[in-house]
């Protein structure tokens, strides 16, 4: 089945790869709505790269439920 969402984190620890990263693949593969959660959701510079990269939306951690589900609803 074929991913029609998808959220990503934007830090990986250990890893090189951001979640700005994965959304730009994952928007390559053909995922139309992939959004970044993140604690750094008041950064510009990670929102400017993230909406580049295709994000849909910028979600704040910690999540609100209500939030998500309004997302996808």
């Amino acid at each position: 089945k074929e991913i029609d969402a998808a959220i990503v984190d934007y830090h990986y620890e250990g890893s090189e790869t951001t979640g700005v990263d994965l959304i730009a693949y994952l928007k390559a593969k053909g995922v139309p709505c992939v959004h970044l959660c993140t604690g750094f959701h008041d950064d510009l510079e990670i929102r400017r790269c993230a909406h580049e990269a295709g994000a849909e939306s910028i979600i704040a951690k910690p999540i609100d439920l209500d939030h998500i589900t309004n997302l996808f609803s």
